[in-house]
């Protein structure tokens, strides 16, 4: 087949001319200016504060900054995107490993930027890179901190399982001088697990105390001998397929040879980079590959839910197979593919057949099946990240155990409560009503359906008449493309189509992300919109611009997974008991935790699950919202309490209750039993107030509970809990019984080791 006709991507040089991947001038085709404005210099004690400064370039990605104390200048931990270098696989020119540099920019007088690449040692022209390099690299840098002269910065590589020390003084001296940084795997400090995301250092005690994301733990580094003195886990909720799943989407020393790439650097925290990148594979590596995707039914008959294989009629033109040189396209989220079929804009990751052209069509029924759809992303590994070899077929299935439960989260601009502006009401009627493109509604393609997880997508792909054809994508995140207005015609924006106008981002919607925003995707020819009155009167001017612009608001308050309520909270005290501003949002919480909320994955399931915590006689407590104004405690032998009832022990100082709207399902761990010291993913049956070994009351057995334990033998002093001291003994034994016997099998018990915890306690 013919090479698809595609997007271009285009870089700023000055004036009006862009420059295409060949280097080419491309004057006056971007209509707007995109100065890449990063970091800004804020006076906090103006009135109103007010922007002094700004940093340009300071890097794509940015994800934390620390302040030398000595010179004042200000370091960014970031990573810089490579994306107008283009193709997977082994041709020239190619990105494999060379994705996202990371990077340390210094920040100096009022717009100095001096950017530094933690991995300038990594030669990316050799399809695998030696082990001497892959051990050098930083990948991810997170958090950081420095030390008291400013002499030292450490960096946390979340994608490294390690700590990287680093010389600013070497740091602030040009690449090019001999005495500049140089990346050397001496000065690493090995963490015992991956995700080092935060870091805090205790210069008088010479400690780093490190937050291990991979599996929820905090190391204690030694940072004058480099080594990990201690590690611990915190409580965590997560089943061990998350725990497991996780480092082959962020580490970089395994999931690339030289050390720098991952998954992550693209998709960022398992969302995207607001890019675009061309990742297609010319030969010697790329094949057409068969596309029997099921399509949108249209045309006479196209009630039911699809089309597949070579169907041909005048509605159904046939499938358009998967060209290796597809063109730039955005880089996707990747959370919430569980029910969304196949992957990739085209779907060309599919449960489907995957053969090259002259296979049969069969109509694979497996074509919707994400899981297999995504097992076929492991040949990227070596195409794209540069790694030596394939995920092992177990590992790649751990990969998508844990990458297909991760979530988008609830949609920040739909109101709490469900209701809809009345623009976002009759957007939302016509969208599901009225049909648009000749043939279909929106819902007809967008297929907005919980009941099957469907968010916009049902999974299927549609005819446009491209060169392409593309899988219906969903819309949950619409709201997050927001930033690039330079091509719009229509909208109540200044100066749009100047030159001049500055611009957010330089990606917006579509595959390529050349249409700027919604309302613009609604005046293509395809779609029909009915004429309005009020028309005439708007800024856009034109017919139907009233109600593209309604839809394109119900849009943007697409609903998502998780109803917009989750994770909202209200902490009721003794001083705000009757404002109502506290009590309505109670009232809010209290209403949507007994409200249905169709989940595909949980049924019956309400919008949120409804906690309550607080110091209560100054020992931690928790409630449930378990039914209509019914709170479950975390103590079995308590009454449940009704709305006034709880309300009333807020009244007395000191005893103040936070309520939160937490995911549907996790109310009971969440709220009255967070599970035992082994696996806490799921409530054990022993409520948090009586749980053994949680000496210090806070409803979890921790290393603190070790150490009060231990106080408590000692008759140094006594925990809230001395009750629970017990944990080796026959329910109802006593602080009394309890002997260095318990507190070596809680340390075992915090481990994750034999023998279990008693099943009951006095406290």
């Amino acid at each position: 087949l013919d090479t698809p006709q595609v997007g271009v991507m285009l870089k700023y040089q000055s004036g009006t001319t862009w420059l295409d991947v060949t280097g080419t001038a491309r004057t006056n085709i971007v209509q707007f200016l995109l100065p890449d404005h990063d970091v800004f210099a804020i006076d906090a004690n103006a009135t109103p504060p007010a922007q002094t400064s700004v940093f340009d370039h300071v890097g794509t990605i940015l994800f934390n900054m620390v302040v030398n104390p000595v010179s004042g200048v200000v370091y960014v931990s970031n990573t810089d995107a490579n994306n107008m270098d283009r193709f997977e696989g082994f041709g020239t020119p190619n990105l494999r490993g060379e994705l996202h540099k990371a990077r340390i920019s210094i920040l100096s007088g009022s717009s100095t930027v001096s950017p530094r690449h933690l991995n300038k040692h990594i030669d990316y022209a050799p399809a695998v890179a030696p082990a001497s390099v892959n051990q050098a690299s930083l990948g991810i840098p997170t958090d950081m901190a420095i030390t008291g002269d400013g002499s030292t910065l450490y960096v946390a590589a979340f994608g490294s399982q390690e700590i990287g020390i680093v010389d600013t003084a070497a740091l602030a001296l040009p690449p090019s001088d001999p005495g500049a940084f140089t990346p050397n795997a001496a000065n690493h400090i090995p963490l015992s697990s991956g995700g080092p995301g935060g870091v805090v250092l205790d210069e008088a005690r010479n400690r780093l105390y490190v937050y291990t994301r991979f599996d929820d733990g905090i190391s204690v580094v030694d940072p004058t001998a480099k080594t990990e003195v201690a590690h611990l886990t915190v409580h965590s909720p997560e089943i061990a397929a998350i725990t497991q799943g996780r480092r082959f989407f962020y580490d970089t020393h395994l999931t690339s040879s030289n050390g720098e790439a991952s998954c992550a650097v693209c998709h960022v925290f398992a969302d995207f980079d607001s890019l675009a990148w061309d990742l297609g594979a010319p030969s010697p590596d790329g094949a057409v590959l068969l596309n029997n995707n099921p399509f949108v039914k249209i045309g006479s008959g196209s009630t039911g839910p699809a089309i597949v294989g070579p169907v041909v009629s005048p509605g159904n033109p046939g499938n358009v197979d998967f060209h290796p040189l597809k063109g730039p396209m955005t880089t996707q989220t990747l959370r919430g593919m569980e029910h969304a079929g196949p992957m990739h804009w085209r779907g060309d990751r599919s449960g489907g057949g995957f053969s090259n052209r002259g296979s049969s069509w069969d109509g694979d029924p497996n074509a919707l099946d994400e899981n297999q759809g995504f097992l076929k992303f492991n040949v990227a590994f070596v195409g794209l990240l540069g790694r030596a070899s394939q995920l092992s077929n177990a590992d790649m299935q751990s990969f998508a155990n844990f990458i297909l439960k991760v979530q988008l989260p609830p949609n920040p601009i739909r109101n709490l409560d469900q209701t809809l502006t009345n623009s976002q009401a009759t957007g939302a009627a016509f969208y599901t009503n009225t049909t648009s493109d000749t043939v279909k509604t929106c819902n007809g393609c967008h297929t907005l359906d919980p009941s099957i997880g469907a968010f916009g997508t049902g999974g299927l792909s549609t005819f446009e008449g491209l060169t392409q054809h593309f899988k219906v994508p969903h819309l949950r995140n619409a709201y997050q493309k927001v930033g690039m207005y330079g091509l719009v015609t229509v909208g109540n924006l200044p100066t749009h189509g100047s030159p001049t106008t500055e611009q957010v981002r330089g990606f917006g919607y579509l595959n390529d992300g050349s249409i700027d925003d919604v309302v613009t995707f609604l005046n293509g020819s395809v779609f029909q919109f009915p004429s309005d009155p009020n028309d005439a009167s708007t800024p856009q001017g034109n017919a139907g611009s009233v109600m593209r612009l309604n839809v394109a608001n119900f849009v943007m308050a697409f609903p998502s997974d998780l109803a917009p309520v989750v994770g909202q909270q209200v902490t009721l005290t003794s001083a705000n008991g009757s404002d109502p501003a506290v009590t309505g949002r109670l009232g809010l919480l209290l209403a949507r935790a007994l409200t249905p909320y169709v989940d595909v994955d949980r049924s019956p399931n309400n919008e949120c699950d409804l906690v309550v915590k607080g110091q209560i006689g100054g020992v931690t407590r928790g409630w449930w919202l378990s039914a209509a104004d019914t709170f479950t405690p975390d103590k079995s032998t308590d009454p449940v309490l009704s709305d006034s009832g709880l309300r009333a022990l807020a009244s007395v100082p000191g005893q103040e209750l936070t309520y939160t709207c937490a995911p549907p399902g996790s109310g009971p761990r969440m709220g009255i039993d967070r599970g035992g010291v082994g696996d806490s993913s799921q409530p054990d049956g022993i409520r948090d107030a009586e749980q053994c070994g949680d000496v210090t009351a806070d409803g979890v057995a921790a290393g603190a509970d070790v150490a009060a334990e231990r106080a408590l033998l000692a008759s140094v002093s006594t925990p809230a809990a001395p009750g629970k001291c017990n944990v080796v003994g026959p329910a109802g034994s006593g602080a009394g019984t309890c002997t260095i016997l318990d507190v070596t099998v809680l340390r075992r018990a915090i481990a994750n080791l034999a023998p279990a915890l008693s099943a009951g306690c006095n406290g």
